[in-house]
């Protein structure tokens, strides 16, 4: 049953999905990864507190489980309560230090927070873990680009757009960046190109 509903889930068949996941906690109150997941559908509906909820549950049944540990950061990020979503983050890494995806999500709060060194540490580890993240690229650019860093957030824009041509959000502030370097002509076609981006 969980299966099916992880499948459905990842086609994006969110209230089949919760239906099977009600269904087996129903049967199995303690089954940690339907309430994670239940909880991720809550998040992804945008109802955040209700996610964090679930995911609490779930972290009573498993405290050591990191995925729900880096979504519960997500959502608590989402809320804006950012203290506590590093907190979740440190939690998971204290677990497992090579979780990249925590490290990308722990520098982005620290963004939120205008803590752009702290940030570019983080999404700096995320990339020594996997070099080719096109969201940790991404964001190193952003952190640079606060830092007025603008060459190397150029470098780290054109990176990850090496491995995403598409990708809207880093041709966008690829365009920011040119335009703080007053390579004007530059920034406008990087702008045309994010207009264009499916």
């Amino acid at each position: 049953m969980f299966n099916q509903g992880l499948a459905l889930h990842q086609a994006g068949r969110l209230e089949d999905a919760e239906d099977i996941y009600s269904q087996i906690l129903a049967l199995y109150p303690s089954h940690s990864d339907s309430l994670h997941l239940r909880g991720v559908i809550f998040h992804q509906r945008g109802n955040h507190v209700e996610a964090i909820r679930q995911m609490d549950l779930a972290l009573k049944i498993n405290p050591s489980n990191i995925f729900v540990l880096n979504d519960r950061g997500v959502a608590l990020k989402e809320l804006k309560r950012f203290q506590e979503a590093l907190a979740s983050y440190d939690r998971a890494l204290s677990i497992h230090p090579d979780y990249a995806e925590a490290h990308l999500n722990r520098g982005n709060v620290m963004q939120e927070l205008g803590r752009f060194d702290e940030a570019l540490t983080s999404v700096d580890r995320a990339l020594t873990l996997r070099p080719d993240y096109t969201g940790a690229l991404y964001n190193r650019g952003n952190a640079l680009r606060a830092l007025n860093r603008f060459e190397e957030a150029l470098l780290a824009y054109d990176r990850a757009l090496a491995l995403r041509p598409n990708y809207a959000e880093a041709l966008f502030n690829r365009g920011i960046t040119l335009h703080a370097l007053k390579r004007f002509e530059d920034a406008l076609a990087s702008y045309d190109r994010a207009r264009g981006a499916p």
